[in-house]
């Protein structure tokens, strides 16, 4: 694996710069000296972002997502043992919304010494908008079948009807 950064250390001096060098008015200079402090043995950002849980409780229910919403952990206590189906599924899906908002405070968080404060600003505004994912309006139903489409008759086109 290549360094480079002995053949930055060698060109500091030659490099020099301007508040306008970078986006968030950091120097060349300033870069180079942020990008060195950086401990290699430190976890990277990606692994940082992996191992991000959220988690929500309520009426028995625990629900835990990642990063990206994926529900990765529920349980069940005694009290949604006696739940009515929509109403336990009701609660499983505000949990995992709650648990998913929690999940990308965390990881807006992490990304806030990284990105800049332009981009926490925008990421942190994004997760705190308030909207929710529209919910369905009513149970969805099976559509008729109709019987000629019920046929377990393997069809090809290689042998004639």
């Amino acid at each position: 694996m290549n360094d480079h950064r002995g053949e930055e250390r060698r060109h500091r001096d030659d490099v020099g710069g301007s508040p306008a060098d970078s986006e968030d008015g950091r120097t060349v200079v300033e870069l180079l000296a942020h990008a060195d402090s950086i401990d290699p043995a430190a976890p990277s950002l990606h692994s940082r972002l992996a191992a991000v849980r959220g988690r929500a409780d309520g009426r028995g229910v625990s629900a835990t997502v990642d990063l990206h919403g994926k529900l990765v952990g529920l349980e069940f206590g005694r009290e949604a043992m006696g739940l009515p189906p929509m109403t336990l599924a009701a609660v499983i899906q505000e949990l995992a919304g709650r648990a998913t908002a929690a999940a990308l405070a965390e990881g807006v968080a992490l990304l806030d010494g990284v990105g800049g404060p332009l981009i926490a600003t925008a990421l942190a505004a994004r997760a705190e908008d308030g909207t929710e994912p529209p919910r369905p309006t009513r149970r969805p139903t099976r559509r008729a079948v109709a019987d000629d489409e019920e046929t377990y008759t393997p069809q090809t086109w290689a042998v004639p009807h």
